[in-house]
């Protein structure tokens, strides 16, 4: 039973491997874009600097510019307690004379607001800084922020990882039609293993200019959330080798999802063994995959 199963599972098209593949992580990642989102907002607020007692003297400064300002505006001793008119105004008292201090208390009044709310700003981000995953997100949740951004990640997973298991099937196929003797299980493992690094490979030189234009469109540099319309403008604008800019990087971090795709397979392949399983049920196939999940991002 376990053989016929794995038989029909390597007899599958790859273009089966690729939808089911492609599917599978579109819908993954929006289950848990929430917490992505809250992730990339803590570690942006933890990355934001502190008040520092630089602000506090600032602050003071202000305080002082305020009052000083308030002072320059306020009636003078000789008029207090006299009906307003406008000979007693004090606007109107010395108006060829006063009219560079109040100009000059006008421009003192501008600067302090604009210190004030740089401070206000500061103080927001440093109580951003420590907010806790919970509150991030019912912050995002009412501020109705949870899924923003996802639409140009969600194409680029369906289009990376479609182009991941189709290429992971294909040549998985073509290594096993190659393969002269030796045990079938070493095989089957160093097929798997090889299979994974090729099609990751691929899929890092095919998909780099998309995790390009989506780094532009998360932090803002574009004017649209469309990906496809950004990539045809980014690359009139910049040219096809930026598109492929970071790519040594992400040759790199290519052994994340290797290990665990490998790691998934080794384990899956372990578990249908016993000849009582020839399919692995839904939320034992979740374990496994989670399992895989973290033994390749602690190895990575």
């Amino acid at each position: 039973m376990a053989a016929a199963a794995a038989s029909a599972s390597a007899q599958a098209p790859p273009m089966a491997h690729a939808i089911g593949g492609s599917l599978g992580s579109a819908i993954a990642l929006l289950m848990f874009y929430p917490l992505e989102r809250a992730r990339i907002e803590l570690q942006s607020g933890a990355s934001q600097p502190t008040k520092s007692p630089a602000l506090n003297f600032v602050e003071d400064d202000v305080d002082g510019v305020s009052a000083n300002v308030q002072g320059e505006i306020s009636p003078s001793p000789h008029t207090k307690g006299m009906p307003s008119s406008p000979l007693t105004d004090s606007s109107w008292v010395s108006l060829p004379q006063d009219q560079e201090k109040n100009e000059s208390s006008k421009e003192q009044t501008e600067t302090a607001l604009k210190i004030i709310d740089s401070a206000s700003t500061a103080t927001s981000a440093t109580k951003k800084g420590k907010e806790t995953l919970i509150e991030c997100l019912v912050r995002l949740h009412q501020q109705k922020e949870l899924y923003n951004g996802v639409s140009p990640v969600a194409s680029t997973i369906l289009t990376s990882q479609f182009i991941f298991f189709y290429m992971h099937a294909v040549v998985k196929k073509l290594l096993n039609q190659s393969s002269r003797g030796g045990s079938k299980r070493s095989n089957a493992a160093a097929f798997s293993l090889l299979s994974s690094c090729l099609a990751g490979l691929g899929n890092v030189m095919l998909t780099n200019p998309l995790w390009v234009v989506n780094m532009a469109i998360v932090t803002g540099e574009t004017k649209t959330r469309n990906l496809w319309r950004e990539l045809y403008v980014m690359i009139q604008k910049k040219g096809l080798p930026h598109m492929w800019s970071g790519t040594s990087a992400s040759v790199l971090l290519v052994s994340n999802p290797v290990i665990q795709f490998f790691c998934y397979e080794q384990m899956k392949a372990a578990r249908l063994v016993s000849p009582q399983k020839s399919i692995l049920p839904p939320m034992e196939a979740f374990f496994i995959g989670a399992m895989a999940k973290g033994i390749a991002t602690v190895t990575t």
